[in-house]
């Protein structure tokens, strides 16, 4: 992506650089790029010349655009946030967009402050792009702010009254149909071809009407259809779906597509578990005698808004 930068920063695992990389950074640095930094102090490649490797950083490091100062240098916040999270910012010619995102494995609520400044600011969520009041994001979830004078008619979220848990599934795994309740996880079938399987299973329920759907936590993705119309994707916990646009009023058939990974079968193929599926092969060993199947399913109920 096309951008302009004030400083280069060395940052992150920069205390290794290889002499091809030494090259394009005193290219740069010849071209007039600022650049912040500290010395490399080595080379991850065993290719690389020691004897080049440190007349690149001794001639590079002299240069006047090349400081060993730290990457805030002269220069102030573009955002600052009450959590850590991670940011990117790119700047149109009429709007300021910064892409949040929460690397943790759990929600968080959080305050934010920006450089940029305009007469709006519009806060979406950057899977469905519907506005959102406030900045909360679900695990690993993540939002864009856009700041701009402009104003932009982004869809609201659906207003929701009421909930309801789904208690009950009817499961496919390669033609082997049973019954299970809220939750479920292949990995603890008492069936062995089902503990191992690998690939895509379904999950198919009745349900009224309703107008979004949310997964708290499940492994690892679901493809939701609504009386046979695909509804979406569901990649990340705690995000929500809207199906009010496919479900009638009185009955709808809710059904997912979730998958077991390949680890799965190639552990069962491996301890000579039973299968259902025609059997891997390895070139060697690599999972331990006692390895178990990662989940695959629901890993809390499933939740209907109203």
């Amino acid at each position: 992506a096309q951008g302009e930068y004030k400083v280069l920063y060395l940052g992150g695992n920069s205390e290794l650089l290889t002499v091809e990389v030494l090259k394009k950074l005193k290219s740069l640095a010849q071209d007039g790029v600022t650049i912040h930094g500290a010395k490399p102090n080595g080379t991850p490649s065993l290719a690389d010349d020691e004897n080049e490797f440190s007349n690149l950083v001794e001639e590079i490091w002299q240069m006047p655009n090349v400081k060993n100062l730290p990457a805030t240098h002269g220069l102030h916040p573009d955002w600052k946030f009450s959590t850590e999270l991670r940011c990117i910012h790119r700047r149109l010619d009429s709007a300021d967009i910064y892409f949040i995102a929460n690397p943790r494995n759990e929600s968080v609520t959080f305050t934010a402050k920006f450089a940029a400044h305009a007469k709006n600011t519009f806060v979406v969520d950057a899977v469905t792009l519907k506005k959102i009041d406030k900045f909360e994001l679900a695990p690993y979830g993540s939002c864009i702010v856009v700041i701009t004078d402009d104003e932009i008619p982004f869809d609201k979220p659906i207003l929701t009254s009421s909930q309801q848990t789904i208690t009950a599934w009817n499961l496919d795994v390669a033609g082997k149909q049973f019954n299970t309740g809220a939750i479920f996880d292949l990995a603890n079938h008492e069936d062995e071809s089902i503990r191992y399987f690998s690939g895509p299973f379904t999950a198919t329920t009745t349900i009224g009407t309703a107008k979004v759907l949310e997964l708290p936590e499940f492994a690892y993705l679901a493809e939701v259809k609504v009386n046979g119309h695909n509804a979406g994707v569901i990649w990340a916990k705690g995000q929500q779906l809207d199906i009010s646009h496919l479900a009638n009023q009185d009955e709808n058939q809710l059904e997912l597509t979730l998958i077991s990974g390949w680890r799965n079968r190639l552990t069962g193929d491996e301890h000579s578990k039973a299968s259902i599926q025609d059997k891997t092969y390895l070139a060697y060993p690599i999972f331990e005698p006692d390895a178990i199947p990662s989940s695959a399913g629901l890993l809390k109920p499933a939740i209907l808004k109203h």
